[in-house]
C-alpha cells in the first residue's frame, strides 16, 4: 500500500507518493534531487496523511508532486521526471542517494 503525503516545505505543498512510513527522510532525500524543488526547501510539516491507490507507471516505486513538476523512483532509486518535460530513460545517477535504505535488493544501476 502506498501512502500520500501532503507536505508543507514552507515555500509551497508537495504530495509524496512512498510505501515507507519515514515521510520527511525520504521527502528530504527525493525533494534534494530536483532541480526547482532543492533550493526552496524551508521548515517543513506533514499537513495530511492517507493511504491511496493509484495507477503507477511501470517500475514506478515512489512519486514526488511539487510546483507542476512530477518525478518518480525505482526501488533501485534511479529518477525520471513524468511531467511537464518527461524523461525518456531513467536517470542513474541518483541510485546510491536515492534507494530506499530499507530495501535489500539488487540494484539495477551499474
Amino acid at each position: 500500500m502506498v501512502t500520500r503525503y501532503t507536505i508543507d516545505y514552507q515555500y509551497g505543498i508537495a504530495h509524496l507518493y512512498t510505501p515507507s512510513p519515514h515521510w520527511l527522510e525520504r521527502f528530504e532525500t527525493l525533494a534534494r534531487t530536483c532541480w526547482g524543488l532543492r533550493e526552496n526547501i524551508g521548515e517543513v510539516r506533514l499537513l495530511s496523511q492517507c493511504p491511496v491507490e493509484y495507477s503507477q507507471l511501470p517500475d514506478e516505486y515512489e512519486r514526488l508532486c511539487a510546483d507542476g513538476d512530477e518525478y518518480i523512483w525505482r526501488r533501485d532509486g534511479a529518477r525520471r521526471m513524468v511531467r511537464p518535460f518527461p524523461d525518456i530513460d531513467w536517470n542513474e545517477a541518483w541510485c546510491d542517494q536515492c534507494k530506499d535504505p530499507e530495501i535489500e535488493e539488487e540494484s539495477a544501476c551499474s
